[in-house]
């Protein structure tokens, strides 16, 4: 392998650290997908308003409370889990534009 200094001569070193610095820049650019934030956001609310009707509806009929409960957190989970594929996704088209 060249030295340093033969490298450096042939001006090497100037593109890699070119280089360096644009994978340093870029590395730092992951962007949020506004989709994905709007899902997460959405699906937090879901689980929060199914656990508020479970509580207001165990009042009346344990059992209706309880499926509507749950049915609302299993949905508010597979909502989160969409977004964060979603989110998934848009870090790799980051990453593989560099």
């Amino acid at each position: 392998m060249a030295s340093k200094e033969d490298l450096e001569a042939m001006g090497i070193t100037k593109t890699m650290q070119i280089k360096e610095d644009y994978h340093k820049k870029s590395n730092n650019n992951n962007t949020n997908n506004q989709i994905a934030t709007v899902l997460k956001a959405f699906s937090i609310i879901t689980m929060i308003i199914s656990v508020i009707t479970f509580l207001i509806l165990m009042e009346d009929n344990f059992y209706t409370g309880l499926i509507v409960g749950v049915s609302g957190i299993i949905s508010g989970l597979f909502i989160l889990g969409f977004a964060e594929i979603i989110q998934k996704l848009q870090n790799i088209e980051d990453n593989t534009r560099k």
